[in-house]
């Protein structure tokens, strides 16, 4: 026994050592007897004794679950391709070579389906059809075509046959683009479609909208499996028309265009193989998750055959030709590589799939979640985020919301990984290490002309080390982001992380000055008829000359100082005949490049002149708080103006005012104005037509019915509900003399309406009688008129006129109309 005890007391004396050395190997204490022995005890680094030791008033269960080592769920199922793949081949070696078999037949079988995808009938009179991508077109925006569009020519007599990738029809603008007084965003461009009259005719496309989705629209080609057809230029046309059709909502155009396209009758068989080998590339990925216990034999078969099927197939990048987008794809490849290898050796890959054989626990968890993460342009598309930016969150609706949700998300994630460190006791040391990447961030935020952007792949950089254990959690987490890092780089390559403004802003707008616009001269004849333009002082010595848009093609430009081209005015004849409107726009020069745009003003089909911007919006603070939405109309004779201080000093909490001017112009001497020097366009109307009434004035109620198509099918279904996601219960309605009469009426539109409806006036009102609360009573279920004190009508102007409004503003900020 003395023997015995030596022994005893010697190996406990190399535990205490090993303990206090943080050595990292399992220690056994003997009792003598070598067949008798204690259950083993493990030692973790940095810890003199078990890290769990101060939490044990946790449930067991609940720190089980938070073990380093994932126990497979359901043993037998998980270890059967692993052991079926023994018994078949106990062998090492063996294993090896159908390893390499298995990659080899990945590689062949993706190249063979891939040949199948570029392959295209030739179509008789116009050749092989061309690859063009999903944001192709024959027009470029704002003057980028040149005077009269010379550099976009020819306008006719022009085509050619071309092939379409799949899922065009998602494909989106990112900043907004003018068609006429629209303007285009986050939706697909496509401008035009068949005759309103004739649903099967001819498809006519404006020359700016996308080739490709114009062809989903006209159904020339499949948005799943894309296609091929020939696009035929047909120069100037006229009227284009809206329609929904394949999935695509095309916009309408009521002028016209000198370059359109409308395409052939072609036979041609093609298709995109995108989901074909997108199912190649799972199933042999698949196989070897399952088959597979090695980490890095699986990690560096996985990460390699992800990045070329996103890079060849599912979210490939704008290419010419298939030579110059594998040469693009290689030139990626190779420093991605790199970084993979550092993945897995030194951010926790290999930790986190080292001895796993939990086989369909790891193929679900983390090869699943590496292709959802990879194919973010299918899987993730519904966020409304298209870029970390300030500019995108702001211009982009439901973008901060969604960031918000993506915040409060990544929270609770890191919370359940600061608990999986602590129980590993690595917690400080992952905790000076992410605080030493935040002042790097910081010092990048603080670096002048240049902006912080974090894309894909750096996000995913940042994230992984918090993935370094294994947790199912982790595991999820870790396929995620490889998958962010593989999308980003084969789609997009290694952008920097700090950028300049100008590479950030792409083809939005610079926030320039806007040129300042008087009211233009306009000459009607029989012939023809004019419309002369002026304009101020630039606003600074930079801005050499000005550029005049007509239906979103340039056709004047001018500089100050060139002898041959230095007018201080612009006249646009418009021949007899032409009953379309036309569309102006204006922007100062710096050399060749123009600034910012105005938005556009119209010269209508009464040859009258309709200022820019017929809207005046006031946000709620701030902006994002907004959740309902007031319009409002002003009165007969007025202007938007006005209403929309009026809605300022309202300052109703969470709602975006539009203060809407009417819809046609009243010349200042039908109001006993006189000549003022202000011009038609301050006084404005929303009837149909000016009628005199019985006495001196104007009639308020000749009809809405051009006010109610352009308020109602324009603002709030086209604009509102159709583009921006609100519904019609979100917006609230306010009118003021003839303004009130058209709420009432668009309110008043779907029979006898539960909407409720407040009225008020003075106590002795001559258009609200008693007849008149009859009618409003017949249209509305409930209806409340407050008579003022004072006996004439107007705006409320007392704290007691205001309230009553106030109040049913309250009341009814989520009911809607």
């Amino acid at each position: 026994m003395g023997e015995d005890s030596a022994e005893v007391r010697a190996q406990v004396r190399d535990v205490g050592r090993a303990n206090d050395s943080a050595a990292t190997s399992t220690t056994t204490v003997g009792l003598g007897d070598a067949g008798n022995r204690v259950p083993q005890r493990s030692f973790i680094p940095e810890a003199p004794r078990s890290p769990s030791a101060r939490w044990k008033w946790v449930p067991y269960p609940v720190r089980r679950f938070a073990e380093t080592a994932i126990d497979p769920l359901l043993p037998p199922a998980q270890h059967f391709p692993i052991a079926m793949l023994a018994k078949v081949l106990p062998q090492r070696k063996h294993r090896i070579w159908l390893f390499a078999f298995w990659l080899a037949m990945w590689i062949v079988t993706f190249a063979l389906v891939m040949h199948q995808g570029l392959v295209a009938s030739e179509i008789a009179g116009w050749g092989t059809p061309v690859k063009i991508g999903c944001g192709s077109t024959y027009w470029s925006g704002d003057n980028g075509c040149g005077l009269d569009g010379n550099l976009c020519r020819p306008f006719t007599d022009g085509g050619f046959a071309f092939k379409c990738p799949a899922s065009c029809a998602s494909y989106q603008v990112l900043n907004p683009h003018a068609v006429g007084n629209q303007e285009v965003v986050y939706r697909s461009l496509v401008v035009g479609g068949p005759p309103a009259d004739s649903p099967d005719g001819t498809a006519i496309y404006r020359g700016d909208s996308f080739i490709c989705g114009a062809a989903i629209h006209a159904g020339i080609v499949s948005n799943t499996d894309g296609g091929c057809g020939v696009v035929r230029l047909i120069g100037t046309q006229r009227n284009f028309n809206s329609s929904s059709v394949n999935g695509i909502s095309s916009l309408g155009f009521d002028s016209y265009f000198p370059l359109s396209f409308a395409f052939e009758n072609a036979e041609c068989a093609s298709r995109d193989m995108k989901w074909p080998l997108l199912a190649v590339s799972v199933v042999f990925s698949t196989a070897i998750s399952l088959f597979v216990i090695s980490p890095a034999a699986f990690f560096f078969s996985v990460f390699p055959g992800l990045y070329w099927t996103v890079g060849l197939a599912t979210d490939t990048p704008n290419y010419a030709t298939v030579p110059a987008l594998i040469s693009r794809e290689i030139g990626n490849f190779v420093p991605a590589m790199f970084i993979a290898w550092v993945m897995y050796d030194k951010m926790g890959v290999r930790r986190a799939l080292r001895g796993l054989t939990a086989q369909i626990e790891k193929t679900v968890l983390w090869l699943g979640a590496c292709w959802v993460g990879s194919l973010t342009n299918h899987t993730f598309d519904f966020i409304p985020i298209q870029r970390l930016t300030p500019h995108d969150l702001e211009q982009q609706p439901g973008a901060r919301a969604a960031l918000a949700i993506i915040i409060i998300i990544l929270l609770v994630i890191v919370s359940t990984q600061i608990w999986f460190f602590r129980q590993e006791a690595r917690l400080i040391r992952y905790l000076g290490f992410y605080l030493l990447l935040g002042v790097g961030l910081v010092i990048c935020v603080l670096l002048p002309d240049l902006n912080l952007r974090i894309h894909h792949y750096i996000l995913a950089l940042l994230l992984l080390p918090g993935t370094s254990m294994q947790t199912r959690p982790s595991l999820l987490y870790q396929g995620l982001l490889v998958g962010f890092f593989i999308n980003g780089i084969a789609r997009w390559g290694f952008d920097p992380l700090l950028q300049t403004s100008l590479a950030l802003r792409g083809d939005a707008q610079l926030g320039s000055p806007l040129p300042t616009i008087p009211a233009p001269v306009i000459n009607v004849g029989q012939s023809a008829s004019e419309i002369t333009f002026n304009w101020g002082s630039p606003p600074g010595p930079e801005y050499d000359g000005i550029s005049i848009l007509v239906n979103d093609v340039e056709r004047f430009r001018a500089y100050w100082n060139d002898e041959f081209n230095n007018s201080t005015n612009f006249t646009w004849t418009r021949r007899g005949g032409i009953e379309e409107n036309e569309y102006f726009r204006f922007a100062w020069m710096q050399g060749a490049d123009s600034e910012d745009y105005t938005k556009a003003g119209t010269w209508n089909t009464r040859h009258e002149w309709v200022d820019m911007a017929p809207v005046d919006l006031t946000f709620p603070s701030p902006p994002e708080s907004t959740t309902a939405i007031l319009l409002l109309f002003h009165g007969l004779g007025d202007n938007e103006k006005p209403f929309s201080t009026f809605a300022k000093n309202l300052a109703l909490p969470g709602v975006l005012a539009i203060s809407v001017r009417g819809i046609s112009p009243i010349p200042p001497a039908l109001l006993g104005l006189g000549d003022l020097g202000e011009g038609p366009t301050r006084h404005w109307h929303w009837g149909d037509d000016l009628k005199m009434g019985s006495g001196d004035g104007l009639e308020e109620d000749v009809g809405f019915q051009k006010a109610t198509r352009e308020v109602l099918g324009r603002l709030v279904r086209g604009v509102l509900v159709e583009r921006l996601g609100w519904e019609t219960r979100d917006v609230l309605l306010f009118g003021f003399g003839q303004g009130g009469s058209f709420a009432l009426g668009l309110a008043s539109l779907r029979g006898k309406s539960g909407t409720k409806a407040l009225v008020l006036c003075g106590r002795e009102s001559e258009s609200v009688d008693g007849f008149a609360e009859e009618v409003l009573r017949g249209e509305f279920e409930s209806v409340k008129v407050v008579r003022w004190k004072r006996a004439d009508d107007g705006m409320p102007r007392s704290r007691e006129e205001v309230l009553p409004m106030m109040e049913f503003f309250a009341e009814r900020l989520r009911s809607g109309w």
